[in-house]
C-alpha cells in the first residue's frame, strides 16, 4: 500500500488553530521582542548608574583626593 504525501497550501493570512497569534505573527515573536527590549533598557540603565557612580566617586573633592593623579583628569571637567 503506497501513501502519497499531500501538500497543503496555507494562506498568508491564516491564523493558528488555537487563535493565539497577534498581528499575524506567532506570539513567541513578541516574547523575543519584549525580551530584547527589556535587555536593552536594563543595559542603558546600568550605564547610567555607572556614570552616576563614577561622577560621585571621582569628581567630588572629598573623595577625589584619595585617587592617584586625578587632578589632571578633574581639571578639564570643572572648566
Amino acid at each position: 500500500m503506497a501513501t502519497d504525501a499531500v501538500a497543503v497550501a496555507v494562506a498568508p493570512t491564516a491564523r493558528f488553530a488555537n487563535g493565539r497569534d497577534l498581528l499575524g505573527q506567532p506570539r513567541g515573536l513578541f516574547f523575543i521582542g519584549a525580551t530584547e527590549l527589556w535587555e536593552r533598557i536594563s543595559f542603558h540603565g546600568m550605564q547610567a548608574l555607572l556614570v552616576l557612580y563614577m561622577v560621585e566617586r571621582c569628581c567630588y573633592p572629598a573623595t577625589s583626593k584619595t585617587l592617584w593623579d586625578l587632578q589632571d583628569f578633574e581639571r578639564p571637567l570643572r572648566a
